[in-house]
């Protein structure tokens, strides 16, 4: 019911006369159809998803299969915070720890939420070495233009990893004047890396002292109890059999795979 309240309020956006979508049964539909003697489906013009945005997120990630404890609940807090109030409440938002914590998931549930909300929403989701990669590539060929315009128009930008900016000087400068046109036009801009923005080296101070605009929350390693609840929220989503494998064996893998949330779902 919660998209079909979502899938109303869009149409109205995009129709001009009032409909509205309902969910019924396959019987009550071949009734209706058996009651009229011609059905025409009507497809009035509209520019209904004519801005969709290749966003580059996973689907999947979402706030309702992110396991919140006492490691991450500070980030998952400020990252629903976010969500609501793209370019308002924390801007950028910078999250920060280990490799395997979650980070990239908890970043993408942002972008996911906020198109589940406005589907015409620019939510790009890149990583530091791709936006690389991709400058590289296209400033070899003097396309600077181009680039450009690949990140200038979005309105929420997800830079993951940002540590591989590192020395590459030419890319730093081209992401410092990116995150000043966003930010002025207060544009979401959240950013994760494998430490803090005081700790990141060869990275230009101006634009680390940047990163410390908005809010820097860090993910830590889950506690055993945290990590148990990840292995049956990952267990329930593979599974409908809730008891296909035993509580102790749930626990002995949560004792003795504690480095990450990678690993440990890996494990499972």
């Amino acid at each position: 019911m919660l998209y079909l309240k979502k899938m109303n309020r869009l149409l109205e956006d995009h129709m001009a006369d009032t409909y509205r979508y309902k969910l019924i049964t396959k019987e009550q539909a071949e009734k209706e159809l058996t009651a009229q003697k011609s059905y025409e489906i009507n497809t009035p013009e509209s520019n209904f998803g004519a801005h969709n945005y290749n966003s580059n997120l996973n689907p999947g990630y979402t706030f309702d299969n992110f396991v919140v404890g006492n490691s991450n609940r500070l980030a998952y807090t400020s990252a629903i915070k976010v969500a609501d109030q793209p370019g308002i409440v924390a801007n950028p938002l910078y999250i920060f720890g280990d490799v395997g914590l979650g980070k990239t998931h908890l970043m993408q549930c942002v972008g996911n939420y906020i198109l589940e909300s406005d589907i015409n929403k620019k939510v790009l989701y890149v990583k530091a070495d791709q936006f690389v990669e991709e400058f590289v590539r296209l400033a070899s060929k003097k396309k600077f233009d181009e680039f450009s315009e690949m990140y200038r128009d979005v309105d929420v930008l997800l830079i993951d990893d940002i540590q591989f900016l590192a020395k590459k000087e030419k890319s730093q400068i081209e992401f410092f004047k990116l995150f000043e046109l966003l930010h002025q036009q207060q544009k979401q801009i959240v950013i994760t890396s494998d430490r803090s923005a005081n700790e990141l080296k060869d990275i230009m101070s101006r634009l680390t002292s940047r990163f410390l605009w908005g809010v820097s929350v860090d993910i830590n390693r889950p506690d055993l109890d945290h990590r148990i609840k990840i292995l049956e929220k990952k267990m329930m989503a593979e599974t409908s059999d809730k008891n296909l494998i035993p509580h102790k064996v749930i626990e002995y893998i949560a004792s003795v795979f504690d480095n990450n949330v990678r690993e440990l779902e890996g494990a499972l």
